[in-house]
């Protein structure tokens, strides 16, 4: 599978927090997400230059990408942690500043071979 279409798999497990996601699941769907962030604050700066509101004109689809990708993330984020044998309740400790660097940590491991309690491993 390439990065998209890890992107819209995750998309449309959006509220699926059981389960296992690959490491490649997880890095391709944030860096199509990263490279759709970035086109969508590019064209919200240039609409909000043309309309002469700074960036703040074209910010308004920046920000329900945004929220409309939270969801989705925040399942990818607990199925990954999941897959490495951790509880999906180390989300939490992604929110705490320095912290949050276990859990991308944890991100950055290899799948566990063996079933889990979360599951078989990703193909």
């Amino acid at each position: 599978m390439d990065a998209l279409a890890h992107y819209l798999d995750v998309l449309a497990r959006f509220a699926d927090f059981d389960g296992r996601a690959s490491r490649a699941q997880f890095w391709g769907f944030w860096v199509v997400h990263a490279i759709v962030t970035l086109v969508l604050l590019a064209a919200s700066v240039a609409v909000g230059l043309v309309l002469g509101l700074a960036w703040i004109g074209g910010s308004a689809v920046l920000a329900l990408y945004l929220a409309a990708s939270f969801f989705p993330a925040l399942s990818l984020l607990a199925r990954r942690l999941h897959d490495v044998g951790r509880s999906s309740f180390f989300v939490a400790l992604a929110l705490v500043p320095i912290a949050g660097l276990v859990v991308l940590y944890w991100c950055l491991l290899p799948s566990e071979p063996a079933p889990n309690a979360w599951g078989r491993p990703p193909a």
